[in-house]
């Protein structure tokens, strides 16, 4: 597993520490993993929690759409995440590199990602994002080390 360092969490908390991973992460080191879901068994932003080790916390997400700006629906998906996360008392969280159900331009998805991540208050310490690629884990880290 490669890992890219993270955005700093400042002192007093209240945003978690973002880092990226490639590859295999081991989920007993997490409370929670969010899975985004499509549309229909829960509403875009709604969450269900699933029993498990660890709980998986799925989130209604939105399909990207070149026709009208959805970008707001997908900072709803992470904000509802984080949410769900503190209801479980969360510290650790995992996530896909994108929280939709269908793809979504990786520079966009990433931008609002970070956006919703850092200005949402939580009791999450730490969201590790989990990357298939390395194309998607240097994205990643380009946009945590420009933070």
């Amino acid at each position: 597993m490669q890992g890219v360092p993270s955005a700093p969490t400042p002192a007093g908390g209240g945003r978690p520490r973002i880092r990226a991973v490639l590859g295999d992460f081991d989920l007993d080191r997490v409370d929670a993993l969010v899975r985004p879901v499509r549309p229909g068994p829960l509403a875009v932003g709604a969450t269900a929690v699933r029993p498990g080790r660890p709980p998986v916390i799925e989130v209604g997400s939105p399909a990207f759409s070149t026709r009208e700006d959805r970008e707001y629906l997908l900072s709803r998906v992470y904000r509802a995440a984080l949410e769900a996360a503190d209801s479980l008392g969360a510290a650790r969280l995992a996530m896909p590199m994108v929280l939709a159900w269908k793809p979504w331009p990786l520079d966009s998805a990433i931008r609002v990602a970070l956006g919703a991540l850092e200005s949402t208050p939580t009791q999450v310490r730490e969201v590790i994002v989990l990357t298939a690629t390395p194309a998607g884990l240097e994205a990643w880290a380009e946009r945590l080390a420009s933070r």
